[in-house]
Parts: C-alpha cells; structure tokens; sequence
C-alpha cells in the first residue's frame, strides 16, 4: 500500500464507515433478539392460542348447529359439555357466563371482549414455573334454537333475547412449555439465520463497495497526492461511469488543465523574465537619454542665457543709436538749415558782385568814351596848335587816366569775374553740401528708422527668448518627472523581476514530463541602481 493511502480495515476508511452500520445494526437485531425473543415468543404464542381458540370454537358450534339441526332437546349444560369434549385432549375448555366472572382473566377478557370487534382474548400463565395459555374465545346466539333455549332457561321468561347477543365464552387452557420452548428455536434460528445472511451481505457489500468505491478513491487520492507533491506527469485513467469514476475523471481533467497551466505559466515566467530585462535595458536607455537631455538642457539654457544677454545689449545699443541718430537727425537739419542761410548769402554775394560787374562794365563805358574824348581833344589841340598845347596836355592827361581806369576796371572786372566765379563755385559747394546733409538727414531717418525696428525686433527677440526659456524650463520639468517615472519604472521592473523568479521557483514545484529550459537568468540589479540623479535647471530671466 502506497504512503498516503487507507487501509480498508481502518477505522478511517471509507468501507468501514459505511459498513460499520450495518454492524451496529446486525449487533442491534442480535441484542434485541436476546433481549425481546422471550416476549416476542409469548405474544407469538398468545396470537396463536387466539386462533387455535377461535378454530376449536368454530368446530363447536359447528357441531352443536348440526346437534340443533337434528332436533336435540336435551339439557342445554350437557349438550355444550359434549361439544366442548371435542377439543383436544391436552387442553381443557369450559363455558363462563356473563354474569359470573370469577377472577381477572375473566374479567378482561369480557371486558376486552364486549368492547370490540375481538373474537378471542388470551395471556399466558405461570403456575409451578410452568407456563400455560388461558384463551377466552366470545360466545354469541348464532342459532334461533340457542335463542328459544336461553329464553326457556331464563328465570321469569325473559324475551329479550335474540340472534348474535353475546351469550358467555368458551374458556381453552393448556400448558405452553414445548410451545414456548419451540417457538424460542424458532426465532432463534431464524435470528440465527438472519445475522448469517447479514455478515454474508455486509461481507458482500464489503467488497462491492471495495472493488467500486475504496479501490477508485485509492487511486484518485493516490493521484490527488501526486499532485500535491507537484508529479503532474502521472495519468489516472479510464475509470467506471459511475459517480466515482466520473469524480476520477473529474480529478484526471483537473491533473491536465493543472499540467497544461503549469506549463504555460512556465512559459509565461520565462516571457515575463525576458520582458522584465528588456523593460530594464530600455528604462536604462531611457535614463541615458534622459541625462543627455538634461545636460543638452543645460546647454541650451547657458546658450539662451548668452542670448539674453546679446539681446538686451543690443537692444540697448539700439535705443542708444536711436537716440543718437536723433540728435544727429536734429545737428543735420541745423546743418541743412545753416547750408541754406549760406546758400541764399552766396546769391546775395553773387547778386551785388553782378551789379558791381554792370557799375564796373559802366566805367569801363565811361572810360572808353573819356579816352574818344581825350583822342577827339587832342585832335583838335592839334589843330589850334599853340593854342592847343595846354588843352593837348589836359587831353593827354585824361586820355591816361582814362587808360588807367579802363585798366584799372578791366582788373576789377577781373577780379569780379574771379570773385563770381568763386561765388558761384561756392553756391554749388554750398548747395552740394546742403544735398550731402539732406542725404545724411535721410540716412540718419533711415537709421532712426532702423534703430526703431532693431528696438522692436530686440524686444519683440526677448519676449521670444523668454518664451523659450519657460518651454525650457517646462522641458526640464518633464524631464525631472521622466526621470521619476524612470526610478519608479526601475522598481516596478525589480518587483517584477523578482515576482518573476518567484513564479518560476513556485512552478518548479511541478513535474510536468516536459521541462521548459529557462532562457533568460535574474539579471536585474537592485532597486534605483542605475537611476542617477537629474539636476533641475536654473532660470535666465535676470
């Protein structure tokens, strides 16, 4: 017998706590027969006088119906004394009337009797330890001659009297002793009997119930057992159709499906393991690219730091230039206006050296008339002679002076020329210099201009070097939370790996037939091991 199984024979088996009660019961039926044989062999004995009794009287009325029949007319005590000499010789009979009861059994009997439907009434005795029956059996008017001799032999002529009243009972008394002792035999051979085919039936039943029920339940609990040690590789087989076997095919389906999962999960622990490791070397590639992206942050935030500042200066420097220009804008209209105040002197001068050049072309006229005059006077000197000697000189004189200011005029108008051509040559450098600084007064607009859209480019720079600054710092943000998720990730693949071993260690408990090799070790490291600290980022707003 295999460890783990029960004997049949054990107080614990399923055959004896079926079987044991009908033990107790064929024990039971013994114990009742030793106990309650005498007194059921009494009341058999009692029942059987009752109807031993109601036979003989039957034969007795029989034969007094047949005495009646033929017309018999004598004493009506020795006419039932002959009838009642026909009983049997072992047991002696009698007639009691209704109105003489002599002792107890009398008194029952007609009183048991008289208020029923009973024909006969018995009990047993013991008189010198000897048991004996006394059977009172009713007695009625069954024939109008009984009827017509009870109305004759009552005194004062009683007419009441008709068929089927009750009339006495016949008395039968005999010893009990064989009949007692014969009736023990009997029931105690038929106890006898009956606790034979009891032990053969419970003997059969003991093993029925073996062949069909303990020896199938040893097998389902011997697989039962195997399965709780984890050999799910061994099968049960086919058994009967009956309740047993269908609990046995119940447990052989179970042993499958039990084998089929353990596989799977073997199956699925070497999946999660795998799994788990390629979360673990991608949550550390994420870490690695989470660092670069933070230091690639910090980065950009030095740069954008850089930025800032270029751009305040510049938009310094572009408010300073604009300023600038404005002042030179405001020097160069000044300048504009100073080169057209000079401007209009210029022509002013050019107009007056113009009249100067009209007196001295007057001079110049004068001169050449005074020198005819001269030449004319001179003339006539020359024609008066002597006379004329005096007014030739004077002539001559004026002619000289006439030459000299002709010369001197001609110079002048030189000069004048000169003068207008300088004049000239100045308006034009005046009026080149008024369309340089109206050049300039349209560069430095120009530069205002520029300066004013640099201003506002520098600004317009900031509000977007600020911006990108925040969308930084909403970058490092999600960066510290990927790095948290990262750690958080790291454990989570730690559990899993270790709920993973721990699955595979449980599985291994299980003998399947069909090993799965395991494929990937516990190759992940302890919690939080490769998760490195991500420093959070500075702002630039300063």
């Amino acid at each position: 017998m295999s460890k783990g199984q029960i004997s049949i024979f054990s107080f614990d088996s399923l055959v004896y706590r079926l079987v044991w009660p009908l033990l107790i019961l064929l024990i039971g039926l013994m114990g009742v027969g030793i106990v309650f044989a005498p007194s059921m062999t009494d009341a058999n004995s009692i029942v059987t006088n009752e109807n031993w009794s109601v036979t003989l009287a039957n034969q007795i009325r029989t034969h007094e119906s047949a005495q009646l029949a033929r017309g018999y007319t004598g004493d009506p005590e020795k006419f039932h004394e002959a009838s009642l000499d026909l009983s049997r010789s072992d047991m002696s009979a009698r007639m009691f009337g209704l109105a003489y009861l002599e002792d107890d059994f009398e008194r029952k009997a007609s009183k048991a009797l008289s208020d029923s439907s009973r024909e006969a009434y018995g009990e047993l005795f013991d008189r010198d330890t000897n048991a004996y029956s006394r059977t009172a059996v009713k007695e009625t008017l069954y024939e109008q001659g009984c009827v017509d001799c009870h109305i004759a032999q009552t005194v004062g002529g009683n007419t009441r009297w008709k068929l089927d009243d009750p009339a006495g009972y016949y008395e039968f008394s005999w010893s009990m002793v064989d009949t007692i002792e014969n009736g023990t035999r009997i029931i105690w051979a038929n106890v006898g009997g009956l606790s034979f085919m009891l032990l053969f039936m419970i003997g059969l039943l003991w093993f029925i119930f073996y062949q069909s029920i303990t020896r199938p339940l040893q097998k389902v609990t011997g697989t039962a057992m195997s399965i709780a040690k984890g050999q799910l590789d061994e099968s049960l087989g086919k058994e009967s159709d009956n309740e047993v076997g269908r609990m046995a095919q119940s447990v052989e389906e179970m042993r499958r499906r039990l084998r089929e999962i353990i596989m799977n999960l073997r199956v699925g622990a070497d999946d999660l393991n795998r799994l788990t490791y390629s979360v673990y070397q991608g949550n550390n590639d994420l870490n690695n690219r989470t660092q670069a992206q933070a230091s690639a942050l910090e980065e950009i935030t030095a740069t954008i730091g850089g930025i800032t500042t270029g751009t305040k200066e510049s938009s310094n420097g572009a408010v300073t230039l604009k300023e600038m220009a404005r002042e030179a804008g405001i020097k160069a209209n000044e300048g504009t206006e100073v080169v057209g105040d000079a401007i209009t002197a210029m022509r002013a001068i050019g107009d007056a050296s113009s009249q100067i050049q009209t007196m001295i072309d007057l001079i110049d006229d004068m001169s050449f008339q005074t020198n005819l005059l001269a030449l004319n006077a001179a003339v006539e000197a020359a024609r008066a002679g002597e006379n004329g000697k005096g007014f030739a000189v004077v002539a001559n004189e004026v002619r000289n002076l006439a030459t000299r200011s002709a010369t001197a005029a001609s110079e002048i108008k030189s000069l004048i020329q000169n003068s207008n051509e300088r004049v000239n040559d100045g308006v034009q450098l005046v009026e080149d210099s008024g369309q340089v600084l109206s050049s300039i007064v349209e560069a430095i607009t120009r530069v205002s201009e520029t300066s004013e859209l640099l201003v506002a480019s520098s600004q317009e720079q900031m509000v977007r070097v600020q911006e990108i600054d925040s969308a930084i710092q909403q970058i490092d943000n999600m960066t510290q939370q990927n790095a948290a998720l990262v750690e958080q990730v790291s454990t989570i693949s730690e559990e899993m790996g270790s709920k993973a071993a721990d699955l595979k260690s449980s599985v291994a408990y299980f003998e399947t037939g069909s090993e799965v090799d395991d494929a990937v070790g516990q190759l992940l490291p302890e919690s939080g091991a490769y998760v490195e600290h991500i420093p959070r980022l500075g702002r630039h707003d300063e």
